[in-house]
């Protein structure tokens, strides 16, 4: 997935959530108690803050706010690096006390993160990036990035993984900074402190970098948070807290392990020295805080959240709601799986007088969405008993609504044993009315109802897919890779027993940069020639790697298409869960089909292909009519680079591969597909090729200069079309028009034989379409179950990534 792409896709989930009235709210209220907001014209209980304590309404705090604005005004406009307004010192000296350790106090803890990254992390160092660390962390290290400096992302909590690269570069490497959340914000799930103590105290060279940011106050010894709250502070941990949310002000906290460190970061750290200071009222605020932490009066306030976190627990436990984390946080999250299913329950909840956030992408994965509410001291134990039960019985309707199943939100989110049990008895499917999908194994199942579909002919033909599953079909989904493949026919019935909708699918490993920056492209096969399962992604797709054109049979006329269609939409999410992919991608789509629209409102990606290419004046092809009706730039290209190298080649068919020619065949193939960066995929098997032609569902011709073989093409002749499969050609004719030429021959093939369409397929868009061809929009509708894969190959990104980039066209 791009980057723009992925922009794209938030933007569109972000406008449906606001258009649906659960996102970008303003509240209405003259007046706030912490407890109650109005928006909308609707009156809630706020189960949507991070005040975990209350302490924002505490008088002490409002208190000092009203006296620092009085006495210092609203604002001391000054950069730190030359004036400090009177507060930071004492604010920063009972911090210190407080975690018994060097404070520095920062104007957010973003910022923080911005200023103490790039001087803590020294040339040559290497950070790593907990797959599910805040964004805030992130973004600061893209700066680090931009420096060059190594960057890896590795799986949630995987330390497995984590002290495998402690020991790979620890020999080469000045310092090894992983980088976390004490508590992650969205699920509610604490880290492994205790297991990272560890790897600390084994291994000097690897430091940790905690951002606990809603760890701090509402639970450690004297709020100290989820990372310091028991433990020492260890002299390789630098730790980054928020003085919003629990704390009950503004501002971050960087909390370091000596003042030489404290101080490097205070004189260089940039967004120290660039921006704002935190203005006099919410540092009055926050020393208030910071002595109601060091009193001992924070445990009691402490108390009274775990109580309410015990109670919110219990009543989760005994409605079977899925609750994600189920951890000792005040943060909650009950997973619905599909985006839909989450707009629905957080309108119902909304609608019900309960303010919930939705968790979305990017913070989830578009197949993790669900419903996040906090608990805070402002909440009542009767408040959390009527949400909780609200949330029970909105639930199973959210997932109607939704088209998911208990089963289908217990496999995205991994549950299983006695959890999975309870909760898919609590909450049992329910079923499509008179519909029926069946699922078959291979294409000579449904043979005779695929054959007589128009749009199924050429490489989504019923031979074609025969000769696929010869070579490349596997049975035993653990012996899935890059060249065995499961295949999967579906075909979906009304009561009455009449088709709706015939499609196929293929489980297959496919280049998680297949559609990637060829920058992107690149590093991820350095990677593989050392690491082969390196950026190797589990797809469900529909079609094959290998088959371009239409994939999907639906009767629009039908009454019930759009059920028809949700329930493909549920088996394939099925496939995903059962066979752990990655990737869905339903392909290939005209940009502008209803289809696209429908499926993107769920909440898939709209993930542009190349173009495919037809030719329709297979006729005329090449007469003088025909370069005459050309554009001006089209019509010099053929005089100057077509005509001229047609008399350099002859073209041959090849009815019987011998080993010679074939061999010689495959390294052409493989000289193409190795250049080509619009679409980046594992070569196909060579036994392919010989099977093709050996049963004669491919057809063979080969250009020849003289007597030596100078290219080779493959294609499907079915009814009055020629599809093109492969064109493969010797690097050394590249200068002499070979690939041109290749097209060429194909085009006049289709003539000789009264075909009356020629379809080229994807990629070297401009050379097809200098030939004549036509070039059509098609797209991918993709959705990811764990977005890890794709941005681990963001971060190989380099600064340079933005240069241009020639695609090679083959």
């Amino acid at each position: 997935m791009a980057k723009q792409q992925s922009i794209d896709l938030v933007d569109q989930i972000f406008t449906l959530a606001k258009d649906k009235g659960i996102f970008h709210l303003q509240v209405q209220d003259k007046q706030l108690d912490g407890r109650i907001i109005h928006s909308n014209q609707k009156t809630m209980i706020n189960f949507g803050s991070c005040s975990y304590l209350g302490l924002e309404r505490d008088p002490r705090l409002i208190n000092a706010c009203i006296e620092s604005v009085q006495r210092y005004g609203t604002q001391f406009s000054s950069s730190r690096s030359y004036l400090s307004s009177p507060h930071y010192e004492e604010l920063e000296a009972l911090l210190s006390q407080l975690y018994d350790k060097p404070a520095l106090v920062t104007p957010t803890t973003t910022l923080g993160h911005i200023a103490a990254l790039p001087i803590l992390v020294k040339p040559g160092d290497l950070i790593v990036l907990d797959h599910q660390v805040h964004a805030a962390v992130q973004n600061a290290c893209k700066l680090l990035k931009a420096q060059g400096e190594k960057i890896q992302m590795i799986r949630h909590n995987d330390l497995n993984h984590l002290e495998k690269l402690i020991k790979q570069h620890r020999q080469t490497t000045h310092k090894i900074w992983y980088c976390i959340d004490g508590v992650y914000s969205m699920y509610g799930d604490l880290a492994p402190i205790d297991e990272l103590y560890q790897l600390m105290d084994t291994y000097p060279e690897f430091y940790l970098y905690a951002d606990d940011a809603h760890g701090m106050s509402w639970c450690g010894k004297q709020g100290k948070g989820s990372v310091r709250g028991f433990r020492e502070h260890h002299p390789q941990l630098v730790l980054s807290v928020s003085l919003n949310k629990a704390f009950g002000c503004a501002g971050g906290l960087l909390v370091l392990p000596n003042e030489e460190m404290k101080r490097r970061i205070r004189n260089c750290g940039s967004s120290l020295v660039f921006s704002g200071p935190i203005q006099p009222p919410l540092l009055g605020a926050a020393i208030a805080s910071a002595r109601i932490h060091l009193s001992g009066e924070i445990e009691t306030l402490q108390e009274n959240l775990h109580n309410k976190i015990n109670y919110c627990r219990t009543l989760i436990q005994q409605h079977h709601l899925p609750d994600v984390a189920y951890s000792q946080a005040p943060i909650f999250y009950i997973g619905t799986g599909e985006l839909k299913a989450g707009f629905s329950l957080v309108k119902m909840l909304i609608d019900s007088g309960f303010y919930v956030n939705i968790g979305l992408f990017p913070a989830v994965p578009l197949s993790n969405s669900g419903v996040r509410f906090t608990i805070t001291n402002h909440i009542t134990h009767d408040d959390i008993k009527a949400l909780v039960e609200t949330l029970a019985h909105q639930y199973p309707i959210a997932l109607a609504e939704g088209n998911i199943t208990s089963q289908a939100v217990s496999q995205a989110f991994k549950f299983s044993g006695e959890k999975s049990e309870a909760f898919i008895k609590h909450y049992p499917p329910t079923s499509h009315v008179n519909l029926r999908l069946q699922v078959f194994q291979s294409i000579e199942e449904v043979k005779s109802e695929w054959s007589k579909r128009p749009e199924f002919f050429g490489m989504t033909g019923v031979k074609n897919f025969k000769l696929l599953e010869d070579v490349i079909s596997v049975q035993d989904q653990n012996k899935i890779d890059p060249n065995h493949w499961v295949f999967q026919y579906v075909a979906i019935r009304d009561g009455s027993d009449a088709l709706l909708l015939l499609t196929m699918f293929t489980i297959c490993d496919i280049k998680t940069d297949m559609f990637a920056r060829a920058e992107l492209s690149d590093r991820a096969s350095e990677q593989r020639k050392t690491n082969p399962e390196a950026f190797v992604s589990r797809c469900i797709m529909m079609g094959t790697p290998i088959t371009e054109g239409a994939h999907l049979f639906l009767d629009e006329y039908h009454a019930q298409h759009k059920e028809a269609l949700h329930l493909l939409l549920k088996h394939a999410s099925y496939l995903q869960q059962t066979f752990q992919a990655e990737i869905l991608s339903l392909r290939d789509f005209a940009k502008d089909s209803w289809i696209v629209e429908h499926i993107k409102q769920i909440g898939f990606l709209v993930q542009d292909l190349p173009d495919t290419h037809h030719l329709n004046r297979v006729k005329d092809f090449g007469s003088e009519d025909f370069i005459a009706d050309l554009n001006k730039r089209n019509r010099a290209h053929w005089r100057k680079s077509i005509l001229p190298f047609l008399d350099l080649y002859t073209l041959h068919e090849v009815t019987t591969l011998n080993q010679e020619d074939l061999d010689c065949f495959y390294q052409f193939y493989l000289a193409v597909q190795e250049r080509s960066k619009e679409i980046s995929t594992f070569p196909l098997p060579r036994e392919l090729f010989q099977q093709a032609v050996k049963q004669r569902t491919w057809r063979c011709f080969g250009l020849k200069h003289e007597n030596t073989w100078a290219a080779c093409m493959f294609a499907i002749i079915d009814g009055e079309h020629l599809s093109s499969i492969i064109i493969g050609t010797d690097p050394h004719f590249k200068d002499r028009g070979v690939y041109r030429t290749c097209l060429y021959h194909l085009n006049k093939l289709a003539q000789s034989l009264s075909l009356t369409q020629v379809h080229h397929g994807l990629t070297a868009s401009l050379e097809k379409r200098r030939l004549g061809a036509t070039a059509t929009p098609i797209v991918a509708l993709l959705r990811t179950s764990d977005n890890f894969q794709l941005e681990a190959l963001e971060s190989l990104s380099t600064p340079n990534h933005r240069k241009s980039e020639k695609r090679a066209s083959g």
